[in-house]
């Protein structure tokens, strides 16, 4: 299979994606098992499967990766507890905090809002005067609302 950079592009890789292609192989590859073994864990392989392969393959990739999905799962499981229970301290802390953190945002961001909607105070107005005659014609034109 040969997948190039323009294909990343057509079918939406991400650009961390497509950039990570780009520096490794320039505007194509030719898939080899010793460039999949040198490279391939570099990238999304799901999301390669998802999008090049046909809907029989890509059951038959997802069915044979699971094995190793849940090795994987399994391996990592006690550092997912781990992280898991600092993210929760750091939470709950947010939580503690967060009325105050959220006041301190508010008071930041007053002037700005307040400055931003002095700008464009002109310009919503206009904006409704305009949106009202469309509204109006709208109705007037239509005998359902007369």
């Amino acid at each position: 299979m040969t997948i190039t950079y323009k294909q990343l592009i057509d079918k939406k890789a991400c650009e961390k994606q497509r950039e990570l292609f780009k520096k490794i192989f320039g505007q194509s590859v030719t898939l080899t098992k010793d460039i999949v073994k040198k490279y391939g864990s570099q990238f999304d392989v799901n999301w390669l499967a998802k999008n090049f392969l046909n809907e029989k393959d890509y059951r038959e990739y997802y069915e044979k990766r699971e094995p190793f999905l849940k090795e994987y799962n399994e391996k990592c499981e006690p550092f997912l507890k781990e992280y898991e229970e600092k993210r929760e301290l750091l939470w709950k802390e947010y939580e503690e905090n967060r009325d105050s953190f959220w006041k301190e945002y508010n008071e930041k961001c007053e002037p700005f809002l307040k400055e931003y909607n002095e700008k464009c105070e002109p310009f919503l107005k206009e904006y409704n005067e305009k949106r009202s005659i469309v509204f109006f014609e709208i109705v007037n034109n239509n005998k359902e609302y007369n």
